[in-house]
């Protein structure tokens, strides 16, 4: 089965939702009207474009024979039960999260009562500074439905295409395809993206795009196909559109793509147009809007001293204990309220000053049960993680990177790596700088960042990390 082929219409959806939010808002026709009017003309845009590209695909009907197989195993069968589950919580009850519904969802009502963008007069900066991924995602819905009761979909649509992401990227550079597919299934089932799932927040949403991103510009490689280079680019863009604290992850995806640049010449006026449109989506407005209105393009001159770092040793160690901590809690921790009540007593007191000077407040909190406001991939996962990297270590298994995945004896895999007529290898030396540089832009992360959720925060960096530890 081609995993990326439903990802490329979700990312198709979600770069007309920002643009239309974007280029709606400068026109102040933010409304019914404008976007019935913008998503006519995109309708008819992509028909013209489809009807000169159709192509058949004899193997298209097997699909749905390929995934009821699947269900006659335990971890498909395991992640079929959850999503199922996700979606009836998403159904019966409305969304909870509360940065939805402190800054997301009101300023998004604020740019639709004023017809467009604008840029808040409020004491609560979040309304103002942070990326608009969502919001622009979730407009239509709010627009046309008159309710939030549908927000959930927005984080559901995106896990679901997690697995076949996941796989596709690890068996492109070079896990063998019998462990990538066990953890396809394991790694979605983190806790911050089992309980975002069926919720509104924005913190797991974009690992859709990180994932794609990478997949895309692999499937380039090897397919020689611009189109392959251009849903890589729009992912990468809709990567940080959602949340500036994912812009270090387009290192991997640089480094994935910066060969293949001169593709883009093959179709010059498309491509030109494609590079348009993801400067729209991402980050980049957002960061204009900054500097022009409070002279800062992150804007993290209007947040509190704590929540950006100064020093990067601190940021390093601090953002990697926290990480670990609230990644090791125990999934029913009912000794929580002891701990956050002596936790500061217990470590010297010169460290606790350096963290409590440095990090926002909250730092050594934990909760009883996880939730979607801190928790990370949850204890069972990283501990089962943890394991596996031991015992891969103690058996000396080593992994297939470049070339070598070829030789891999998995029919799956094969057909996945054969699927275009003229094969190019990946070159070991970029798998092995997409299989490293993730930790770097996680370095880069814990480098800037003095915030207290992180092991919530780099939702879409465990994704990427994975590969190089399996």
């Amino acid at each position: 089965m081609d995993f990326l082929r439903p990802v490329k219409y979700w990312i198709g959806l979600s770069t007309l939702t920002s643009l239309a939010g974007w280029s709606l808002s400068a026109v102040g026709q933010l409304n019914r009207a404008g976007y019935l009017v913008f998503f006519g003309l995109a309708a008819v845009g992509v028909l013209l474009f489809r009807k000169t590209r159709v192509q058949k695909n004899p193997a298209r009907g097997n699909g749905w024979k390929k995934i009821l197989r699947r269900l006659r195993r335990p971890l498909p069968v395991a992640f079929a039960a959850l999503t199922l589950l996700i979606f009836l919580g998403g159904v019966l009850y409305p969304p909870t999260n509360h940065t939805a519904f402190t800054y997301r969802l009101p300023r998004l009502l604020n740019w639709l009562e004023h017809g467009g963008w604008f840029w808040i007069h409020t004491p609560d900066w979040r309304l103002n500074d942070r990326a608009c991924g969502i919001e622009w995602l979730a407009t239509p819905l709010v627009l046309f439905t008159h309710s939030d009761r549908g927000l959930f979909l927005l984080n559901f649509l995106p896990f679901v295409l997690l697995p076949g992401l996941l796989f596709t990227v690890c068996v492109r550079l070079g896990v063998r395809a019998r462990a990538a597919w066990h953890w396809m299934w394991l790694l979605p089932t983190g806790y911050s993206f089992l309980l975002q799932a069926g919720s509104a927040g924005n913190d797991t949403f974009p690992t859709a795009f990180a994932l794609a991103a990478v997949a895309f510009g692999l499937r380039a490689w090897q397919s020689r196909q611009v189109s392959d280079l251009w849903f890589s680019v729009l992912a990468a863009a809709l990567l940080t559109g959602a949340k500036a604290t994912n812009i270090p992850l387009l290192l991997p995806w640089a480094v994935v793509i910066f060969p293949l640049v001169p593709l883009l010449r093959r179709r010059g006026v498309i491509s030109a147009l494609v590079l348009g449109v993801a400067a729209v989506v991402s980050f980049l407005p957002t960061a204009i809007l900054n500097f022009k209105n409070c002279g800062d393009w992150s804007g993290s001159v209007l947040e509190p001293a704590g929540q950006t770092m100064h020093r990067p040793l601190i940021g390093v160690v601090g953002n990697a204990f926290q990480i670990l901590l609230d990644n090791f809690a125990p999934p029913l921790f009912p000794f929580a309220g002891w701990w956050n009540q002596n936790a500061p007593h217990l470590l010297p007191h010169k460290l606790v000053a350096i963290v409590e000077n440095n990090f926002d407040t909250g730092y050594f909190w934990l909760g009883e049960l996880p939730t979607e406001d801190w928790a990370g991939i949850g204890f069972g996962i990283s501990a089962l993680l943890a394991v596996s990297l031991l015992a891969a270590r103690r058996g000396k298994v080593q992994n297939l990177v470049g070339a070598e995945v070829t030789r891999l004896k998995s029919n799956e895999s094969q057909r996945l790596l054969t699927s275009s007529p003229t094969n190019f290898c990946v070159p070991r030396l970029v798998c092995q700088l997409v299989l490293l540089t993730p930790w770097i832009a996680l370095l880069a992360y814990c480098v800037k960042s003095g915030m207290v959720t992180a092991a919530r925060l780099i939702s879409p960096y465990y994704f990427l990390l994975l590969p190089s530890l399996i």
